[in-house]
């Protein structure tokens, strides 16, 4: 059992641990722009200091009335001292500013802001297989549902989730284009909580194949489509899946099916969407989570580094 809990819990950090990681981290202290500094033009028993975490940073002492901007991260600050320092803390992203007055302090909260995270969940017959005592699909749903360990409802007061489950039809090889393929059941980003994105879960079941890449082709567009005043925050995907892509047209054509994986994060990742990959179970091949990976962090395809996380026991 603390196999299981440490397993559980490992997965749930690497699962969310980057996606989480946006431009102001989630469920850290709002960073604080801050300037001390009193009258005249030399630095005594003091000097300008200026320190910033997620940027670079510059400072000088030169005389001048009290200053600190923050822009993009990049944060300067300018003023004299006496028995004092200019202080800047906490890189920022975007601009603010704060000048204090002689001996006075003055700081800007910044509130975080939440990612917009879809789970896109592969459901194809393939996903009925053994996974330790379980099966892949009821171990998934643990790992994101769990009460205790599962990272919506660890992860629910700092992110807006949503559910995306994808399969084809199962018949095998080459066949006219379905009426219905992809097979989506949806819940958008933000519009459930909890109990929503679970209950929609388990009304599902595993069945049919897997057109990955057809499906991210209609799901990023909508993650990218989200009403920015509502949700100002980055948008993430995050793809489970535990076998080969495939199409529509041809669920025995795993080159076209990877194929089209490929362009459609390469695609979301131009319009500003990150894809983080795992891999359930064993049937995928390494090469193309690695590739797909590389492409939803804006890497070559090409590149050694492993970006994904793939899981071989509940």
């Amino acid at each position: 059992m603390a196999k299981r809990f440490e397993a559980m819990g490992l997965l749930r950090t690497l699962l969310l641990g980057s996606a989480l990681a946006a431009p102001v981290a989630c469920g850290e202290p709002a960073p604080r722009l801050v300037s001390v500094a009193a009258t005249g033009g030399e630095s005594t028993g003091g000097a300008a200091v200026s320190s910033a975490t997620g940027g670079a940073a510059a400072s000088n002492a030169t005389g001048g009335a009290p200053a600190a901007t923050a822009s993009g991260g990049v944060i300067q600050a300018t003023g004299g001292t006496t028995g004092g320092a200019a202080v800047v803390a906490g890189g920022v992203a975007g601009t603010s500013s704060s000048a204090g007055a002689a001996g006075q302090s003055a700081a800007t909260p910044l509130t975080p802001a939440k990612p917009n995270v879809l789970f896109v969940v592969d459901r194809s017959l393939s996903m009925t297989a053994a996974f330790g005592s379980e099966t892949r699909w009821d171990s998934l749903r643990a790992a994101l549902f769990d009460p205790a360990l599962g990272v919506v409802p660890k992860f629910e007061p700092r992110a807006h989730f949503g559910l995306a489950l994808f399969t084809g039809p199962q018949l095998l090889g080459p066949q006219a284009p379905p009426s219905e393929c992809p097979i989506l059941v949806e819940v958008p980003t933000g519009g459930a909580d909890r109990y929503g994105l679970a209950a929609a879960y388990e009304a599902s079941g595993p069945l049919g194949t897997t057109p990955t890449g057809e499906s991210l082709e209609l799901l990023w567009p909508k993650l990218s489509s989200l009403d920015e005043s509502a949700f100002p925050g980055p948008r993430v995907l995050v793809l489970a899946t535990d076998g080969e892509p495939n199409t529509c047209e041809d669920t025995l054509d795993r080159e076209s099916g990877r194929a089209q994986s490929e362009s459609a994060i390469g695609k979301a990742y131009a319009a500003g969407i990150r894809t983080y990959v795992l891999g359930v179970g064993d049937d995928v091949a390494a090469e193309h989570l690695r590739r797909i990976a590389n492409l939803g962090q804006g890497m070559p395809a090409e590149d050694a580094t492993e970006r994904y996380l793939r899981v071989a026991e509940p």
